[in-house]
């Protein structure tokens, strides 16, 4: 192992980015961490009735595509 995080929330979905670590969690929020710091620096939150089900990052790293469990797809601007 190379490090670690402890974050309180079920993780569902996670992806990372040169800079960051997204973590998709069961109460429809998406904690987001500084990758080398390894520090909550934000959370966006997506809804209270949903699950985080799948997360993805475009090829820029701009965009965070979040699928949840009450059938929405959202897209983030994350610059």
């Amino acid at each position: 192992m190379i490090g670690s995080l402890q974050t309180g929330s079920e993780v569902r979905a996670m992806a990372v980015s040169s800079e960051l670590i997204y973590l998709g969690c069961k109460g429809g929020a998406v904690e987001i961490w500084d990758k080398k710091k390894l520090i909550k620096v934000s959370t966006l939150q997506l809804g209270t009735n949903c699950k985080v089900n799948c997360m993805a990052l475009g090829s820029n790293e701009e965009i965070l595509v979040i699928g949840t469990s009450d059938g929405q797809i959202q897209a983030w601007e994350m610059s």
